[in-house]
């Protein structure tokens, strides 16, 4: 009876240790639910596991609809439009447009207006306009922006497409 005796003492922890070994293993791998050893299942990519039930952790998720991003505090600027790809802008079509309403209001009023404007673009309209009424509004000007913009007049008319 010693040598059985024996034998219960070493069969019996060793018994014990599969036994708690496999209740441990099936808990770490999620298959029986352990508090303390089984993992939570985080929503992940692939979706969220409704294995243990609704839970008030917010790292468990139980629905599956995606969240709505916040709407933004302030408005977004807006964008300026690009041309649709069967319109071409032409700023010759616009040089000519403001050059026949500059040439119905009066000289003064134009002065005023060309104060906000650049030499250039100024000598581009002042060319399409009637050459008494852009020589009316260059008068007005003062001498040397006058000066500046005749010049810009020159260039611009002296240019010659090549086809």
């Amino acid at each position: 009876m010693a040598k059985s005796k024996g034998k219960m003492i070493l069969i019996l922890p060793v018994l014990l240790i599969l036994i708690g070994g496999g209740v441990f293993g099936a808990a770490k791998m999620g298959m029986i639910k352990i508090p303390g050893i089984t993992p939570k299942k985080l929503v992940g990519m692939y979706g969220n596991s409704k294995m243990y039930g609704d839970s008030k952790d917010p790292k468990l998720a139980t629905d599956t609809k995606p969240k709505e991003a916040p709407a933004p505090k302030t408005k977004p600027k807006p964008v300026a439009k690009k041309p649709k790809p069967t319109e071409r802008i032409d700023p010759a079509l616009g040089e000519e447009a403001v050059a026949e309403l500059w040439s119905s209001m009066d000289p003064p009023k134009v002065v005023a207006i060309l104060a906000d404007w650049d030499d250039t673009s100024a000598a581009k309209v002042l060319r399409n306009m009637d050459a008494k009424k852009s020589a009316a509004i260059l008068t007005l000007l003062d001498t040397k922006r006058a000066s500046k913009i005749t010049k810009q007049i020159q260039i611009q008319s002296s240019r010659v497409a090549l086809n």
